[in-house]
């Protein structure tokens, strides 16, 4: 009965041996896996770092060309308006002189009605065109 005892004895110790480094394997193996984890983290932290270095001057070069389009189309904007401005302007100083024409021609006839008739008839010749 000893050597059955001592038997067991002996296979619980192997069996406990067993499951002991089995224990320290797995435990060896998490630690492994979580300094990788973090060799890792911190690897893709340093790509993210260097990516958003690169990308600060492209973007603070596209902000410029941006900003130096829209002074360009702000530029433009006052051309037009100033163009239409003298447009008219132009307009009016020809009605102007579309009436005192009409006023002298058909001051000839001395009409009132000619006068007003012919005004409008060229105020409506001008403004259209």
């Amino acid at each position: 009965m000893m050597t059955n005892n001592s038997n067991n004895s002996k296979n619980d110790q192997e069996i406990f041996s067993e499951y002991y480094r089995l224990i320290n394997s797995i435990i060896d193996k998490s630690f492994e896996f979580f300094e990788f984890e973090r060799e890792k983290t911190e690897l893709l932290n340093h790509e993210k770092t260097e990516l958003l270095n690169q990308t600060k001057p492209s973007l603070s070069d596209e902000k410029n060309s941006i900003s130096s389009q829209i002074d360009e189309v702000d530029v433009q904007i006052r051309e037009t308006e100033s163009k239409i401005e003298n447009l008219n302007v132009g307009k009016t100083f020809r009605i102007i002189g579309i009436v005192a024409v009409a006023v002298l021609v058909t001051g000839l006839f001395q009409s009132l009605w000619a006068t007003i008739i012919l005004t409008g008839f060229f105020i409506v010749i001008v403004w259209h065109n």
